[in-house]
């Protein structure tokens, strides 16, 4: 009976040391966050995310889109990744641009890769405050696995009190933002 179980257990150590290795860099330094996205890239935010969301990615936002409050993003690819189209600019000087973002509930912090920030001329080592739906944010570059991918932590959604609902069914799920004047 153990000669039929052991392939199952030895396979499951070798699954449990693979999960520690990728588990490892969420916790380093109690400080840092890390998501791998093998399938998801700035070609991939300029072209299919771009025509998913209707938006070409880092283009001008233009007058409409500022005063909303409520935003439609997509599920994307066969993982369902939450992606949706916000203006975002640095404070307070630049116009505001199509940014991509990748909705991450578990994500401490809002991070914005450096291809975003050097396209604003920004100084990607301390980027300065920035607007995001042209409300106050504040960012973090993105690094590590995800340096391409701009992520909307719970920072930002925490600030703004928002409703996150999604539509499994249509693909698409919609943020609303409850800001206070």
């Amino acid at each position: 009976m153990c000669l039929v179980f052991r392939p199952f257990i030895e396979s499951l150590h070798i699954c449990q040391a693979a999960v520690e290795v990728l588990v490892q860099p969420l916790v380093q330094d109690g400080l840092k966050y890390d998501v791998l996205l093998p399938d998801v890239n700035n070609s991939v935010l300029k072209g299919e995310v771009s025509k998913l969301l209707g938006h070409p990615y880092l283009s001008p936002v233009g007058v409409t889109g500022l005063g909303d409050l409520t935003f439609e993003g997509k599920l994307f690819g066969p993982y369902q990744r939450p992606f949706i189209s916000l203006p975002f600019s640095v404070y307070p000087n630049t116009s505001p641009i199509w940014v991509h973002f990748l909705v991450d509930t578990g994500a401490p912090f809002t991070t914005i890769s450096p291809t975003v920030l050097q396209e604003l001329n920004v100084n990607v080592e301390n980027p300065p405050p920035a607007m995001i739906c042209n409300q106050r944010a504040s960012i973090q570059p993105s690094q590590a696995h995800y340096v391409d991918i701009n992520l909307l932590g719970a920072d930002f959604l925490h600030l703004y009190n928002a409703a996150l609902l999604i539509y499994y069914s249509k693909q698409k799920f919609q943020i609303k933002l409850d800001v206070i004047d």
